[in-house]
């Protein structure tokens, strides 16, 4: 049976067609548009294959490192990128690492990407080892590279974008997420489409056009409906996500962070939502979510939970991804997580600062953000001291709930300065409507009944203003007293 596809990349679930139903990856479904895809048969190292998600794969991880040229920055060793490759890879559920290893890299070869020596050391290991594939640690490979080491090894082959975009197709669960990987997807498969087709040299629909011209038309047909479509949802979700911060009226408080450094955990233990279940792997998250908090003084804020970073992220996932992440350039705060167990905490923040700078945000939002180090509980106390000063970082253990009451006083102090809210001693008649319209209109933190020296009954309240509303509330009742109060009684 003649079966229908583009040839097999590192990441992409390939449609395979069967009469008029598609299957594309785990799902059967009945699909116009790839109805209309042209007869291809695919040979790939003298076989025809298909990646379909949620098949095991055993996998020789091999880290290049590089030995000329210019030094990266923020610099990473090889030991800790390696590291991170098999993390990215046991990411994959049903993925396991059959052995790792870390080979030196003179100058990158057109072809193999390593040099002769090297790349038949490498093809010798991978034909001995009991592996169903070989993931090379390097940003991309170009189309004829991935072609040819696919046919040095007869194995699968994978390189980072394609990791990450297939971990990226497994966790995606909104319609949204789903869409962007996809379009993240396609200018990779535009430069992989096959170039030794069977069947190209036969033409199709009468207009001279090869069946590989015609893949090629039906993907940027695809790329564009995929474009409207995300288009007709940001203005559904994206808008509808801002006004209801905005609508809300409270204060955005947005965590972002390196993938796997304790985001979703930290949100947990401030927002104190339980439903919320955090998971030690790499890119838990990928939607932003929302959850409602309070702060010492009882204000209420919305914590977004966001996707985490990762060093070398394609450009096309950073691009696709950015839409992701709009919550936090319109948040009023954004709080920067670290794990201080990692060795390389602080180049991972250079990753983290290097994706926002991306992101336009207002000055404002770098100026105040508040720098956190989670997981202090796996590290020596003594050779990590408290650093010192208003914008010194915090040490927390999001999951003991060490250091979290500080970082809510940290987080309290910048939101009320941020947005221009001060706590005021309110004093009104025990008659008067202020108190109930304070409930509705202000964060009210107190309410004490007091007795004036004629007998009269009154309420003094503390409560969080913003100018506006302070205004607001002595227009509208004239029989107040108001004084500034500096500081909160904890």
């Amino acid at each position: 049976m003649a079966w229908k596809c583009f040839r097999q990349i590192s990441a992409w679930p390939l449609p395979i067609k069967f009469g008029a139903r598609t299957f594309s990856g785990h799902v059967w479904k009945e699909d116009p548009f790839f109805n209309q895809l042209p007869e291809v048969r695919i040979k790939r190292c003298g076989r025809p294959t298909v990646d379909v998600l949620g098949e095991e794969q055993k996998l020789l991880v091999i880290q290049p490192d590089p030995k000329e040229g210019p030094m990266e920055v923020p610099y990473v060793p090889a030991d800790f990128k390696l590291d991170e490759a098999v993390s990215l890879v046991e990411a994959v559920t049903g993925w396991t690492v059959h052995e790792k290893r870390i080979d030196p890299l003179r100058k990158p070869h057109n072809k193999f990407l390593f040099g002769k020596g090297k790349i038949a050391e490498l093809q010798k290991v991978a034909k001995t080892l009991p592996i169903s594939g070989v993931f090379i640690n390097t940003p991309k490979l170009t189309p004829f590279q991935h072609e040819a080491l696919e046919e040095l090894f007869e194995k699968d082959v994978f390189d980072r974008f394609g990791i990450v975009l297939k971990i990226f197709k497994e966790r995606a669960r909104t319609h949204e997420a789903k869409i962007q990987v996809e379009l993240a997807e396609i200018p990779y498969l535009k430069s992989r489409l096959a170039t030794d087709v069977t069947d190209t040299d036969h033409q199709k629909g009468g207009g001279g056009d090869t069946a590989l011209h015609i893949a090629k038309q039906n993907l940027a047909k695809r790329e564009k409906m995929l474009k409207e479509k995300l288009v007709e949802l940001r203005k559904r979700y994206h808008v509808t996500a801002i006004q209801r911060m905005k609508h809300h009226n409270l204060p955005t408080v947005a965590v972002v962070g390196y993938t796997n450094a304790g985001k979703t955990t930290l949100v947990r233990a401030l927002s104190r939502d339980e439903a919320m279940q955090p998971k030690d792997m790499l890119f838990a998250t990928l939607d932003t979510t929302m959850h409602s908090g309070k702060l010492p003084s009882g204000m209420k804020v919305l914590y977004l939970d966001t996707i985490g970073f990762i060093s070398e992220l394609p450009h096309e996932l950073i691009e696709s991804f950015q839409s992701t992440l709009e919550e936090v350039i319109h948040a009023d705060l954004i709080v920067h997580i670290r794990d201080a167990s990692h060795p390389l905490a602080y180049a991972q923040k250079g990753n983290v600062m290097k994706v926002l700078s991306e992101l336009n945000l207002r000055q404002e939002l770098y100026d105040n953000m508040i720098e956190v180090l989670n997981k202090v509980d796996k590290v020596d106390q003594t050779a990590c001291p408290l650093p010192e000063g208003p914008r010194a970082e915090l040490h927390v253990s999001a999951t003991k709930g060490q250091g979290i009451q500080e970082l809510q006083c940290r987080i309290e102090a910048a939101v009320m300065r941020i947005t221009n809210q001060k706590l005021w001693k309110v004093i009104v008649p025990a008659s008067s409507a202020a108190l109930s319209w304070l409930h509705h209109e202000a964060t009210v933190t107190s309410v004490e009944p007091v007795e004036t020296q004629l007998g009269n009954q009154q309420f003094q309240i503390l409560a969080i203003l913003s100018e506006s509303n302070k205004d607001k509330l002595v227009a509208k009742f004239g029989d107040i007293m108001l004084e500034e109060v500096t500081t909160f009684q904890q």
